[in-house]
């Protein structure tokens, strides 16, 4: 930060009390000897008076610290695409407003040709079902806990961000019909501090903000939060539960503990899946799973982005990011953010403003032709971070993604 106007009022400050004790005590310093031979005692010390506030005048305008700029590789973007058709949404992106982004992510099921600076995981849609029997025979479906085919990816998205990218300070999520002036949210995020754990959202749901948040959270009382100077932490006990704010209270309660003789969808349980782990997909939906996170009936709005800053996936394990990632088998992305991050112990903090530069769902020109869908081109080409970008989340063996 460039402080220059507060240093100097403070070395004056410090200097006009020290030649005061000078003179008043005679002392033979030669800088106030000097001064009390050119003028009377009380002449100096008006003097001296006069130079201090003219100095408080001429650095006022520079007194408080000024935040440094983030560069462009400080703020990561993860792009999060539900369905291959929505490949329009992707291409318009990459040939407008990610042409100026350094670092990001696009993550998708679709295999499409790669650009300069282009990254995408290529994460399909789970072959064993999120439900069990799987209804038709085979094929992904989702449609009993009522959310849609990819909202697994966000998760995935951020873990492979923070491989790549973990110098970064920030990692921006959008959706794929967004569009985003990025100079808007690094001048924003530069009044901010990214060593505080923070997941920061414009608009929260499940309604627009009709959850009354916190300035801080305590042991006893935790919601989302106002104040960014600080982390927004979730208290959360007992068995798996689905927690939902209490005007009353004031703070977030387990109104209903999950049932295990029941389906639910704010409730679902994963077990290991042995059949799944070539595929990459080692667990799986299942009512008595010993996977049992609690869930929210509160995340971030991802249409008007969420930012998580590096304090935040510094203090959770990568290892409790990956089980999110395989773990976690309903909800839309957004809620599986968050519900990882509760899980972890943390809440989300409200920017009452909204986080600037986003614009959501964007018309894309009748005139505009997506790219035609091409190999998944060779890690080796694309050279970014400190590690090596992932052009797929599994590694070889199936195992997981490689790091």
């Amino acid at each position: 930060s460039r402080c220059i106007g507060s240093i100097v009022l403070v070395v004056s400050f410090f200097l006009f009390f020290k030649i005061k004790l000078l003179t008043a005590t005679a002392t033979s310093a030669f800088f106030a000897s000097e001064l009390i031979a050119q003028q009377p005692f009380p002449q100096a010390r008006r003097t001296m008076v006069s130079g201090f506030f003219f100095l408080v005048v001429v650095t006022l305008p520079w007194g408080r610290c000024s935040p440094a700029a983030l560069e462009a590789s400080e703020v990561v973007v993860v792009m999060h695409s539900g369905h291959p058709d929505r490949v329009n949404y992707t291409s318009y992106a990459k040939r407008t407003w990610l042409q100026k982004v350094p670092n990001y992510v696009i993550v998708d099921g679709m295999r499409t040709t790669s650009r300069r600076r282009l990254m995408h995981v290529f994460y399909d849609d789970n072959p064993g079902c999120a439900t069990d029997p799987c209804p038709g025979g085979g094929g992904p479906h989702y449609l009993r806990i009522g959310k849609y085919y990819g909202a697994h990816r966000t998760v995935a998205g951020v873990l492979v961000a923070n491989d790549t990218w973990p110098e970064a300070k920030w990692y921006l999520v959008v959706d794929d019909d967004d569009e985003v002036q990025m100079g808007l949210v690094r001048d924003a995020l530069s009044k901010l501090d990214h060593r505080v754990p923070l997941l920061l959202a414009g608009r929260i749901g499940p309604g627009h903000d009709d959850i009354k948040c916190r300035t801080t959270s305590n042991a006893t009382h935790w919601s989302c939060c106002t104040s960014a100077s600080q982390p927004c932490e979730a208290h959360l006990y007992g068995p798996q539960a689905k927690w939902k704010y209490s005007t009353t209270h004031e703070t977030f309660l387990p109104f209903s503990i999950c049932d295990e003789t029941k389906k639910d969808a704010y409730c679902c349980r994963a077990s290991p899946w042995p059949e799944g782990i070539n595929s990459g997909y080692p667990f799986r939906y299942d009512i008595h799973g010993k996977y049992r996170p609690h869930f929210s009936l509160m995340w971030p709005y991802g249409g008007l982005g969420y930012v998580l800053s590096r304090a935040l996936l510094d203090a959770i394990p990568r290892d409790h990011w990956q089980m999110c990632m395989y773990g976690i088998q309903c909800a839309n992305a957004d809620h599986r953010i968050m519900q990882c991050v509760l899980n972890a112990g943390y809440s989300l903090t409200r920017v009452p403003t909204g986080i600037p530069g986003i614009k959501h769902h964007i018309k894309i020109p009748p005139s505009f032709k997506a790219e035609a869908p091409g190999p998944i081109s060779s890690p080796s080409s694309q050279q970014q971070g400190r590690r090596r970008p992932h052009n797929n989340i599994h590694s070889r063996n199936g195992n997981g993604p490689s790091r």
